[in-house]
């Protein structure tokens, strides 16, 4: 089914129809605030892009998910500190 939203500035007054997925990324999705909301979107049915320095515990967080809620989660390793990861 197509979804109708309203374009993000109000002056303007077009409609966009699409059909695609709504996606969420998340860093530091393996504990705290950042698996709080992973969680919190999955069940809004996000799919998620989820990025974590620790690939284990971001593969565990992937599987709970994904089951879960029944949403594409897609994972990137990566300490968004590090220059050389943001780039890669």
């Amino acid at each position: 089914m197509a979804e109708t939203r309203k374009h993000i500035f109000p002056s303007h007054q077009s409609r966009v129809t699409s059909t695609m997925s709504q996606y969420a990324f998340i860093t530091g999705a393996t504990s705290g605030i950042g698996l709080a909301t992973a969680k919190a979107l999955a069940e809004k049915k996000y799919d998620l892009v989820l990025a974590a320095r620790n690939t284990e515990k971001l593969q565990q967080v992937k599987e709970t998910i994904a089951s879960t809620y029944g949403v594409q989660v897609t994972t990137y390793t990566l300490d968004v500190q590090k220059k050389d990861d943001i780039h890669r």
